[in-house]
């Protein structure tokens, strides 16, 4: 999927492959840290054990 994306971004916003694949990875970076913070915030609310 990333590839994919990265493809995209590159044929259709006419960047070079490198900044889009780069561009790619750190936004999927990004929002797997945000949504790993987001679960961690909710157990710990629960109280379950890690």
């Amino acid at each position: 999927m990333r590839a994919d994306l990265a493809a995209d971004l590159h044929r259709l916003a006419g960047l070079p492959a490198e900044t889009a694949e780069n561009l790619v990875f750190c936004v999927s970076e990004m929002f797997s840290n945000a949504v790993g913070a987001c679960c961690s915030s909710a157990i710990f609310q629960t109280g379950l054990p890690l």
